[in-house]
C-alpha cells in the first residue's frame, strides 16, 4: 500500500496539522504563523490531570489495515469525532486568548486556518458511510495515517503533550461501538464504556461472516451481510435496550413473588394506549411497558427467550441468533435494480 510523502514542519507547541487535499492554503497559512501558535500552546492551559495510560493505537490501527471496509470506516468515525472535537476545544480557548490580547495577527491567523481544517474534517466525517474506502497506515512509529474517501487524514492533534489522551478517547470511541476482547488481553478501552453497555451493543466484523451485534453479557446477533448497516445499528440498540428493560421488569415481578411462566409469554399491544401488555402466566397476568420494536418482531423476540430467561434467573447464557435479518424482517441485501 503505497502512500504520498507527509508534509513535514517544525516542532511546536501546536502539533502536526492534519491534511486533506483541499487545505495546500491553510498548510502554507499554519506554517507562517507556527511561532505565535507555539506562543498560544505555552500560555493555555491543558486538561486538568495527567493523561491516562492510552493503549496503543497503532495494534488497533495494524489489526484494522485488511479489515472488513465497515471496521476500517468506524476507526475513521472515532478519529474524525475525537480530531473534530480536540481542534475545536482548541480554538475555544485561542478565541478567548484573543480577546485578552491586542491584535495578535498570527493567532488570529491561526484561528481562521484551524477553522476551514475543522470544516474539512466535518465534511469527511458527514459523507462517512460503512461503504466509504478507508486506508489505514502508519506513517512512522507514532503516527497514524489514513485515507478517508481520497482524502489523507493524520491522527496528530492540536498538543504534542495531550496524544496519548486523544489516542485513548480514539480508542474508546471505537471500543464502545465494536468489539475489542480480541485486540487487547488486558484492561479493554472499552471499559470506560461499561455503564452504557446494555443500552450499546458492540460490533464484530470479518471476512467470513456478516456482521455481529453483540450485547456484551451472551446475545449476539448474526448478520448475513453488512447492507444498510446503519439501520441494523440502529434497531439492534433498540432491541438490545428494550431486552434489557423487559429483564428489569420481570425480575422486579419475580421479587415480588410472581414466578414467570415462560411458556406463556407474550407481548401483544395494549388497548388504547402506545403500550405492550406483557402477559407472564397462564391466568392471563401482564405488566405494562414500552416495548414496540420488540412486539413488531415477534420470530425475534421468541428466539431471544432462552437467553432472556437466563438473564431474569441470574445466569450467564450464550445465545447467538443466525440470520438476524429474516428474524427482525429486514432486507439480506440490495435489491437487484431490474429496470431496462
Amino acid at each position: 500500500m503505497h502512500f504520498p510523502p507527509a508534509t513535514r514542519q517544525k516542532e511546536t507547541g501546536l502539533h502536526d496539522l492534519m491534511v486533506s487535499r483541499n487545505l495546500l492554503p491553510r498548510i502554507v497559512l499554519w506554517l507562517c504563523c507556527a511561532s505565535g501558535a507555539a506562543v498560544l500552546a505555552d500560555e493555555l492551559p491543558t486538561d486538568g490531570g495527567q493523561p491516562r495510560k492510552a493503549r496503543s493505537v497503532h495494534q488497533l490501527a495494524a489489526y484494522l489495515k485488511d479489515a472488513p471496509l465497515e471496521a476500517r470506516a468506524d476507526f475513521a468515525l472515532a478519529v474524525l469525532s475525537e480530531l473534530i472535537g480536540a481542534y475545536s476545544r482548541e480554538t475555544v480557548q485561542a478565541r478567548a486568548a484573543l480577546r485578552g490580547s491586542r491584535g495578535n495577527r498570527d493567532l488570529s491567523r491561526w484561528v481562521r486556518a484551524v477553522d476551514g481544517l475543522i470544516l474539512d474534517l466535518q465534511g469527511l466525517l458527514d459523507a462517512l458511510s460503512p461503504e466509504t474506502p478507508v486506508q489505514i497506515s502508519e506513517r512512522d512509529a507514532e503516527t497514524v495515517y489514513l485515507i478517508v474517501g481520497g482524502s489523507p487524514v493524520l491522527l496528530n492533534g492540536p498538543r504534542a503533550s495531550e496524544r496519548a489522551m486523544l489516542e485513548q478517547r480514539v480508542l474508546e470511541r471505537f471500543c464502545s461501538r465494536n468489539y475489542c476482547d480480541d485486540l487487547f488481553e488486558d484492561e479493554l478501552p472499552h471499559a470506560a464504556a461499561s455503564a452504557t453497555l446494555e443500552s450499546l451493543p458492540l460490533w464484530r466484523f470479518s471476512d467470513q461472516g456478516g456482521p455481529v451485534c453483540a450485547s456484551g453479557d451472551g446475545l449476539e446477533l448474526q448478520f448475513r451481510s453488512a447492507f444498510d448497516l446503519g439501520h441494523k445499528r440502529e434497531i439492534c440498540s433498540r432491541m438490545v435496550a428494550e431486552l434489557n428493560s423487559l429483564i428489569t421488569a420481570l425480575r422486579t415481578n419475580t421479587s415480588d413473588g410472581k414466578p414467570v411462566e415462560w411458556k406463556y409469554l407474550a407481548i401483544n399491544p395494549d388497548p388504547g394506549t402506545d403500550l405492550q401488555r406483557v402477559i407472564f402466566n397462564a391466568a392471563g397476568d401482564y405488566l405494562l411497558l414500552s416495548l414496540p420494536s420488540l412486539s413488531g418482531a415477534q420470530q425475534f423476540f421468541r428466539a431471544s427467550l432462552p437467553w432472556v430467561a437466563a438473564r431474569v434467573e441470574d445466569r450467564r447464557y450464550n445465545l447467538v441468533i443466525l440470520n438476524a435479518e429474516e428474524k427482525l424482517g429486514l432486507p439480506v441485501a440490495e435489491p437487484e435494480n431490474t429496470d431496462p
